[in-house]
């Protein structure tokens, strides 16, 4: 935080030490004193006057939470009910407990709302269960059908594109039709050697044949092939 966010009464949280602090001033320092600090299980202190009790400068605390902010404030109000003459305790301890009333009733106000929302989910998921369950069982297995058939045929189309595409390395590997590792490119001004980056991210690279090169698209159009007719 910086200073200047900071005011007396203000609650923080100092993150080092773990410590919940109530401002009571800021010195000309920039050093934050407190009026009583707490690490809300074992510690809780008020410090009287000059207040003289920090060493630590705005940075070091963040703004204490909700839940933080009533710990101290139920504490010193406490504190404030013991060190009161037995005649006024009686009105510092109705502030308490109807405070804690107040509290109580947000805290049965959210469970209602919770067992609500509770409710409201598992009548979704019921209704969508039995949505489900009036699903014909003919209609699912005639779905299941249909996926196998689909998941049947993009296989088969996919044994026959590996068997294509081992048929064509072999083919280019033999007929040295490749584009050899190392040499310069002729598709290119200042072609770049091939099996470079910049040649295996080319639109034009088909594929790499290990240790001698690519499979190269334009090389391919290039390329002279000739068949031997069978009837010759």
């Amino acid at each position: 935080m910086k200073t200047e966010e900071i005011n007396p009464g203000d609650i923080l949280y100092e993150k080092e030490r773990n410590l919940l602090v109530k401002v009571a001033r800021v010195d000309e320092d920039g050093v934050v004193k407190c009026s009583a600090y707490t690490d809300m299980e074992r510690i809780f202190k008020t410090v009287p006057p000059p207040y003289r009790i920090g060493t630590h400068t705005a940075d070091a605390y963040i703004p204490a939470t909700d839940v933080q902010r009533k710990y101290m404030e139920r504490n010193l109000a406490v504190c404030k009910y013991v060190n009161l003459p037995k005649n006024n305790r009686m009105e510092v301890l109705a502030y308490i407990i109807a405070d804690l009333k107040a509290e109580n009733m947000k805290l049965e106000q959210r469970v209602h709302q919770l067992m609500d929302d509770y409710n409201d989910v598992v009548h979704q998921l019921n209704e969508k269960e039995k949505q489900h369950d009036e699903k014909t069982p003919k209609q699912t297995s005639f779905d299941m059908n249909q996926l196998r058939y689909h998941c049947d045929t993009v296989e088969m189309m996919n044994k026959e594109l590996e068997r294509f595409a081992k048929a064509i390395h072999s083919f280019v590997k033999d007929k040295k039709l490749y584009m050899a590792k190392g040499a310069n490119c002729p598709y290119y001004q200042d072609g770049p050697h091939v099996c470079s980056t910049f040649c295996l991210e080319c639109k034009s690279c088909l594929g790499i044949i290990e240790g001698l090169g690519v499979i190269c698209e334009k090389k391919f159009a290039d390329a002279k092939v000739r068949f031997i007719d069978v009837d010759d």
